[in-house]
């Protein structure tokens, strides 16, 4: 089975959990996106990657 999912956000910086969606091939629009993949155990780690990421890539950079 096969399904498309579109996922947007409001947030310019944000991890998302997408383990609900199983074995999962991913598209990523746009220069500047990304995937990661990492444990989610600690709503923590989502913070800290995402403050690391704006303290190595300031904002209009």
């Amino acid at each position: 089975m096969q399904k498309i999912i579109q996922i947007s956000t409001d947030k310019h910086n944000c991890l998302l959990d997408i383990t609900n969606e199983g074995m999962t091939n991913i598209y990523v629009q746009g220069a500047t996106a990304a995937i990661m993949i990492q444990e989610n155990w600690n709503y923590s780690v989502q913070n800290d990657v995402v403050t690391l990421l704006n303290k190595l890539i300031p904002s209009g950079i």
